[in-house]
């Protein structure tokens, strides 16, 4: 999960980069808090190529599941974030370039409204 701080008051109040699974899936959770308002394309571009994708491949999943939420777009005043259409894209690119064309991709768009 990548995510504004904001002191987890979203819903459902989790995030915090020590949350990282329990029991057997204890080391399979990585949560990225931004700590400072506005981060966009090149904050996330960052953690994805830094953090997130190379967890995704050493981890060889055979399914991928996108919790799709758009709070960290320029323009919405809840995520306080920066992120643009081109960003959303490339991060998509990125990852289905990372996990082959042979793994199956399902995003959800999550939210209420």
């Amino acid at each position: 999960e990548v995510d504004r701080e904001n002191d987890f008051s979203f819903y459902p109040g989790t995030g915090q980069p020590n949350e990282c699974g329990s029991t057997k899936a204890k080391g399979m959770n990585l949560n990225v808090a931004w700590s400072e308002p506005d981060m966009g394309d090149p904050e996330f571009a960052a953690a994805l190529s830094e953090l997130i994708l190379p967890v995704i491949s050493a981890f060889h999943p055979d399914l991928v599941l996108i919790s799709a939420g758009f709070d960290a777009a320029e323009g919405d005043t809840i995520g306080d974030c920066s992120l643009s259409c081109r960003g959303y894209y490339a991060m998509t690119r990125s990852l289905l370039k990372t996990i082959g064309h042979d793994v199956p991709v399902v995003a959800i768009l999550k939210g209420r409204g």
